[in-house]
């Protein structure tokens, strides 16, 4: 029986340095950007996002489309992050159109990895509301549902 239970262990240790091992090999996930910063994608706060609008900026809202429909920001485009390639290219825009992108808030990402998107096939003028949704709704600004306004 001991040399079964010893056995045993020395198979236990195997497999999981194999497991360990296993993983190391695994390529590594593409480390995600955390910032605007790092990215080279300039942010905009709620300011200057409001004065971009009123000179005929894009609002992009990257959020799922549900969500969309729950709420946005008034004049935005729904754009969900996985669609960018379908919706895109029906938008007829200028690679030199101002774009505002936006997500849930802070602690959301897909602002900056829909921004990086769009830099990579040639807008040039992409910029990140940070804030998105969650400050928008906390300074008291009004949205829309499906093109009416609430305050």
């Amino acid at each position: 029986m001991k040399a079964f239970l010893a056995d045993l262990g020395k198979l236990l240790v195997i497999a999981l340095v194999s497991a360990f091992l296993g993983a190391l090999r695994k390529p590594v996930a593409e480390s995600p950007v955390k910032t605007t910063q790092e990215s080279g994608i300039n942010e905009v706060t709620l300011e200057t996002l409001k004065k971009r609008l009123s000179q005929g900026a894009m609002l992009l809202d990257v959020r799922p489309r549900a969500f969309y429909q729950l709420g946005h920001l008034p004049g935005a485009i729904s754009l969900p992050l996985a669609e960018i390639p379908k919706i895109m290219p029906t938008l007829s825009l200028e690679k030199t159109s101002v774009l505002l992108i936006y997500c849930t808030g802070e602690a959301c990402d897909d602002s900056l990895k829909a921004a990086l998107r769009l830099r990579l096939t040639g807008y040039s003028q992409v910029f990140v509301y940070k804030g998105g949704y969650e400050e928008w709704i906390k300074k008291g600004e009004p949205i829309e549902f499906d093109g009416a306004k609430k305050h």
